[in-house]
């Protein structure tokens, strides 16, 4: 079984939208035309500013990233949405704002960017496989790669709540020659984007606790456990399988 941290995180937030996302033969017939929930615009700010950020790594002008918007949005399946519009004039007041932010960044890192979207694999026992992406992997001044993850909240959040991914990286570390992971992170605070923070992480972390999380998927998708619903105040802003879940009717016997 090849399991990714995006999996993992639907996973450990909610296992009937991770049925809905990555076991559609069990969503019964009547319900498999229900089209995605629109994204709310906070679903879509982190993600882009995310690209921004590797954007102007990649020394792309404000120009060049306000030209990028049609696809971004695309790519979210969005451009035929009845908020396309109006998200897209605040990704353009959001591009306007953050990209001197980012620049100042990329001035500071001082990394020679050698992958974007890197792609890595690699067994964590006899039965699954860590799959996924690394946001970027660098070289730094002292010749060491690292691999670079890229957060962006709307309030503090320390790393402990990313820990797990972290461990996952880590385990991958080998895979692209790092030396560890560089965690950049920036926030939200009264309408403004405060500066980075870097925290640096080489040790290997929860790897047991991953190894846990991939058997109990495992057994979902083996039908060997139920796929509860777990919801909270959040889902109505953050899921795009909120539609199909309000109207869903849980059969516990069909698992």
């Amino acid at each position: 079984m090849e399991v990714s941290y995006t999996k993992m995180q639907t996973f450990m937030r909610c296992p009937l939208k991770y049925m809905f996302t990555y076991m559609p033969a069990k969503i019964p017939e009547k319900y498999r035309d229900v089209r995605e929930t629109s994204p709310s615009f906070a679903m879509l700010e982190g993600t882009f500013f995310h690209e921004c950020y590797v954007l102007a790594h990649k020394f792309y002008t404000l120009q060049e990233i306000l030209d990028y918007i049609p696809e971004f949005l695309a790519k979210k399946s969005i451009e035929d949405d009845t908020y396309y519009f109006v998200h897209e004039s605040k990704l353009v007041k959001l591009a306007k704002t953050i990209y001197p932010v980012c620049q100042q960044q990329v001035d500071l890192d001082r990394w020679k960017l050698l992958h974007v979207e890197k792609l890595f694999s690699k067994p964590i026992s006899d039965r699954h496989s860590i799959m996924g992406f690394f946001d970027m992997v660098v070289r730094d001044e002292h010749g060491n790669n690292w691999i670079v993850e890229n957060k962006f909240y709307n309030t503090n959040v320390d790393i402990i709540h990313h820990l797990l991914q972290v461990s996952v990286y880590m385990y991958a570390r080998d895979t692209v020659d790092a030396e560890g992971v560089i965690v950049n992170r920036i926030t939200k605070t009264n309408g403004a984007w405060s500066r980075y923070r870097t925290t640096e992480i080489n040790e290997n972390l929860f790897l047991k606790e991953v190894q846990q999380i991939c058997d109990r998927m495992e057994e979902l998708e083996n039908g060997l456990s139920f796929p509860y619903r777990n919801s909270n105040p959040n889902c109505r802003w953050d899921c795009r399988k909120y539609d199909l879940c309000v109207i869903y009717e849980v059969d516990p016997w069909s698992y």
